[in-house]
């Protein structure tokens, strides 16, 4: 797979499988990330989310897709730090610059250089636009279309947690 599609896939499934935005994806610390043989651990460097202006720390399980290799999110990210995730880089965080990590998602021409939450938005777009879709529908965003599917699969909306668009699990 070229380094375009790897990029847009492992945008895509995390959009998908951990119901990330572009933006926690971008701000997905790879160093702080632990791989396991059944799961691989996302650690975000200073989340957007807040409790009482402290913002909380969250971890990300992507588990092992058997059924459907081409779509295990696992294989997915150990091919791309291993074929775009060379050397450590040290990027200060938008929102408080004394606090460095290592992203994951760089650029394809230069993987010494990350990418934004903007350019992540559009690998995930395109994968969503290949959706056959009604004429006039817009292409939905990958945490809304993977809500939609776990609710057709059956999985009660207490179950689904999501950021922003259906209630969180207390």
């Amino acid at each position: 797979m070229d380094p375009l599609d790897l990029t847009r896939k492992l945008c895509w499934l995390h959009g998908m499988c951990a119901f990330l935005r572009p933006s926690d994806i971008a701000r997905i610390d790879v160093s702080k990330c632990i791989v396991t043989d059944t799961s691989v651990k996302l650690k975000e460097a200073r989340p957007k989310e807040t409790s009482h202006g402290i913002h909380q720390n969250t971890t990300h399980i992507l588990k092992r897709h058997r059924s459907i290799p081409a779509l295990c999110p696992m294989q997915t990210f150990k091919a791309y730090q291993r074929r775009l995730v060379g050397k450590r880089l040290q990027r200060p965080h938008d929102t408080c610059p004394s606090l460095t990590y290592n992203p994951l998602v760089r650029a394809i021409n230069d993987p010494d250089v990350a990418i934004g939450a903007d350019r992540i938005r559009n690998h995930i777009k395109a994968i969503m636009s290949k959706l056959v879709l009604p004429k006039g529908a817009r292409v939905p965003k990958a945490r809304a279309a993977a809500s939609a599917e776990a609710t057709k699969k059956g999985v009660s909306l207490d179950d689904i947690i999501t950021h922003g668009n259906w209630q969180s699990k207390k």
